[in-house]
């Protein structure tokens, strides 16, 4: 619930100058009149954007989890200088004195009351592992294999750079890590927790997140988590996140898998399906997520260069050297033997009949038909075509009858007439 000090700032519609960057704080897409802000954990976040079109966050911490301001001053510097900690690197720790008068700008004393202690930072660009995996359960986002691994790869080595720095986060959890969506680059927020060695732990701090934390970490023990190496649990429970999300994972505290009750007692059904995703598409990693289960202290869990891809997957486009030699040869046209036949004029004598059609034929043998022609020459290699064979001309079976009739007839009378001459 935004104080009375951002209300009163959202609705006089002018924007504040804290620090150097003229901020207007965003509307929220739901509530009607109120600035869009975020509830969750130690601290209250509200959205803002810069003159010239930044992002920017605003955090303010609850009374309670507020940590020391000393503490809160010297995180930036010691994180390392790389984009994944961007968020930390860049961020101011402000003060009353950090709101500006002047002109056209909304300022009063509650307001700069309000910011003392407020963290400002700029809003990193992607979404949360909490939208991300949001977004495949609902079927709108589909990584492949080969990303989900990249996705793995690109965490361990931001965990990497922070042991290298004997930095830990102490809070990996779904709503910390950011992934672009374009480049699946990863980044961290939320550096409110972070171990040092030159940072005294502060008396209001963390334990984990729920369902990220390790079964061995006691939840009234924070120092347990207060050691460089206190990220490699969190690590094996979002790569392994990583690599079996899909539309059929349960949902669990603010976007995992996994429920903290079976990561304590390190059984349950939630665990073994996991395990056996894992085990079915990868053995290094189920090795890695199996370790990192039945592990009693952070050194025993898989460090993060055990979460890199060893041998990068690169899908290469085949090139013409690989490819089998091609060997061309010329075309030479074999001979072919024409055979000209007399053209079968399929008529009577007397051309067509009556309807204009050819008359019917005597014999099956005296249709035309294609019949297929050998080569003059039997050692010929020649093509064997079909050519059109000329067939007898059709006669009407009318007319050879009459002319039977007519022979037979004509017979008969020779016949008779020599019969008569004999015996008259």
């Amino acid at each position: 619930m935004p104080s009375e000090a951002m209300n009163m700032w959202f609705k006089s519609r002018k924007p504040a100058q804290i620090e150097d960057i003229h901020l207007k704080l965003r509307p929220h897409t739901l509530i009607r009149n109120a600035p869009l802000s975020s509830m969750q954990g130690q601290a209250e976040a509200f959205f803002t954007t810069a003159a010239d079109g930044s992002l920017y966050i605003l955090k303010h911490f609850y009374d309670s989890k507020r940590p020391r301001t000393d503490y809160l001053n010297a995180v930036h510097a010691l994180l390392p200088k790389h984009p994944a900690f961007r968020c930390g690197t860049e961020r101011k720790v402000l003060t009353k004195k950090s709101l500006i008068k002047a002109p056209g700008l909304y300022a009063t004393q509650k307001l700069a009351a309000y910011l003392e202690d407020t963290v400002l930072m700029p809003q990193i660009e992607g979404l949360d592992w909490a939208g991300f995996s949001s977004q495949i359960r609902n079927g709108r986002l589909f990584i492949t294999p080969d990303q989900r691994m990249k996705l793995c790869s690109n965490l361990a080595q931001v965990v990497k750079f922070m042991e290298d720095n004997r930095i830990s986060h102490r809070d990996l959890s779904s709503g910390n890590v950011f992934i672009n969506p374009k480049t699946l680059d990863v980044a961290l927020i939320d550096f409110d927790s972070v171990y040092h060695p030159s940072l005294k732990m502060p008396a209001r701090t963390t334990v984990g997140s729920e369902g990220y934390t390790a079964p061995f970490v006691s939840a009234d023990k924070p120092e347990e988590t207060f050691g460089p190496l206190a990220d490699r649990f969190a690590l094996a429970i979002l790569c392994a996140e990583f690599l079996v999300m899909d539309s059929n994972s349960p949902f669990c505290h603010e976007g995992g898998i996994f429920e903290q009750d079976e990561i304590n007692k390190r059984r349950g059904k939630t665990l073994d399906f996991v395990g056996s995703r894992l085990k079915s598409l990868n053995p290094h990693y189920f090795a890695r997520f199996h370790a990192a289960l039945n592990s009693r202290n952070y050194a025993d869990c898989p460090s993060p260069q055990d979460w890199m891809i060893k041998k990068p997957v690169v899908v290469k486009a085949p090139s013409l050297n690989s490819l089998p030699q091609v060997q061309f040869v010329s075309y030479r046209p074999k001979r072919v033997h024409v055979v000209k036949l007399p053209e079968n004029p399929w008529t009577n004598l007397k051309g067509v009949n009556r309807n204009g059609t050819a008359p019917p034929c005597m014999a099956q043998r005296h249709s035309p038909v294609l019949k297929p022609v050998r080569p003059l020459d039997p050692n010929s290699t020649a093509d064997v075509y079909l050519q059109s064979v000329a067939t007898p001309v059709a006669r009407p079976m009318g007319k050879g009858l009459r002319a039977l009739f007519k022979k037979g007839f004509a017979l008969l009378g020779l016949c008779v007439g020599f019969i008569c001459k004999k015996f008259v």
